[in-house]
């Protein structure tokens, strides 16, 4: 009787594992797209203002990514 409570408990834990790792890889996927959104705005942006923003130092910053130019 022991044994078998034990393997269901393992089991619960190995769902809600599942489902906590399943939930992690949603929410990065969610973030990464959201990033790759964010970031073709914000080079729509400096398409649009290329005349008027200024490279510093050869380096220019679109969201969390930076290019060397």
């Amino acid at each position: 009787m022991m044994n078998i409570q034990s393997k269901e408990y393992i089991f619960v834990i190995c769902s809600r594992q599942q489902q906590f790792i399943i939930w992690i890889i949603i929410r990065r996927i969610w973030n990464f797209s959201y990033n790759i959104l964010h970031f073709c705005q914000e080079l729509q942006y400096y398409e649009l203002y290329r005349d008027d923003i200024a490279v510093v130092g050869g380096r220019w910053n679109i969201g969390s990514y930076s290019f060397a130019n």
